[in-house]
């Protein structure tokens, strides 16, 4: 396989591009905040009546696009509570009630889950999950829509809190790096990544942030696929012009859509092993075998990125954007069919 030690190539555009976001670490700003703006504005353009009325009463107007970075601007201000929030929060009485309520300080680690590659059922229990995960939060977030109540014991989560999270959630979930990562072992010729079934065995990548490819900040393959493959989605074109061409292409099924059956509680674990299955996927094209795991189960040495990696992965990118997208707008109609 002819490789490219990535540094200087997308280390200027990876750190311009999150400059806005280094308080923040990658490993919970999935598509960053171009691909959830994205994510939110194709869910808008396919909301029913019934449900666009729900989701301006609730968002007090905002469009959904402008509060999609909601939950990673709280986490911001989370890292220092009794600080001012960041300011994107300023006046924002929704977000100030969220952060000074007891039991929302895990709110970082409802980003993402840690599944096995290839996972073929979501268990709450299982390897890679957990109460904390993304699914368990989802479906919290999603029974406060339906009932108007937190359904977890002393929560305080509201439906104009809720709503937010699962406007970010969602896109979350459909990084696929968000849904899934590596399990790797130390190897004579470096690290191996272990299959599905030897899984429980190996170190795990931590959703890409510990398979390094270049001495800069962001360069690991999470924060590659969190903005970098975002603008190797929009192929030069603008955000709304992306937008305009994955509605119209999942109109017309040239993507995918991937709807699933099922009632609203029913779809995140449905949705979280559908991502697992691709970030597979995102694990073609890159060689380790300079990247060893120490004793103490750390990741050292350098990774390297196929020199066609962007144009093989670039399809992947669009559907997952334009797929979650859909899936929202699903769910929100589902919620308020009117």
């Amino acid at each position: 396989m002819t490789v490219l030690t990535l540094g200087r190539r997308y280390t200027a555009a990876l750190m311009l591009a999150l400059a806005v976001l280094a308080s923040a670490s990658p490993a919970t700003l999935a598509w960053g905040k171009d691909g959830h703006a994205i994510v939110a504005d194709i869910a808008a353009r396919q909301l029913s009546r019934a449900a666009a009325k729900h989701v301006a009463t609730l968002l007090d107007g905002k469009s959904m696009a402008s509060v999609s970075s909601w939950a990673d601007d709280i986490r911001v201000w989370q890292k220092k509570p009794t600080g001012p929030p960041p300011d994107t929060l300023a006046d924002d009485p929704v977000a100030a009630a969220f952060v000074a309520a007891a039991g929302n300080e895990t709110q970082p680690s409802w980003h993402y889950a840690d599944l096995p590659l290839g996972t073929l059922t979501y268990d709450p229990t299982g390897l890679g999950a957990g109460p904390n995960d993304i699914v368990h939060a989802l479906n919290r977030c999603i029974a406060v829509l339906q009932t108007g109540r937190d359904p977890l014991p002393g929560g305080s989560i509201d439906p104009p809190q809720a709503l937010r999270l699962v406007i970010h959630y969602v896109a979350d979930i459909h990084q696929p790096l968000h849904a899934a990562c590596g399990y790797w072992t130390a190897g004579p010729t470096g690290a191996v990544l272990e299959p599905l079934a030897m899984a429980s065995k190996g170190v795990d990548d931590r959703g890409g942030n510990s398979i390094r490819y270049g001495r800069g900040k962001y360069d690991n393959l999470h924060a590659l696929w969190d903005v970098h493959m975002v603008d190797v989605a929009l192929a030069g074109r603008t955000p709304q012009d992306f937008i305009t061409d994955a509605v119209a292409d999942l109109r017309a099924g040239r993507v995918p859509a991937g709807t699933l059956p099922g009632k609203p509680a029913d779809l995140p674990a449905k949705w979280i092993v559908d991502s697992a299955a691709q970030a597979s996927a995102v694990y073609a094209g890159v060689d380790t075998t300079q990247v060893t795991i120490g004793p103490d189960s750390a990741f050292t040495g350098q990774a390297a990125l196929s020199l066609t990696y962007d144009t093989d992965h670039k399809q992947l990118a669009v559907t997952q954007l334009a797929r979650a997208g859909a899936r929202l707008a699903a769910l929100l109609n589902a919620l308020w069919p009117g």
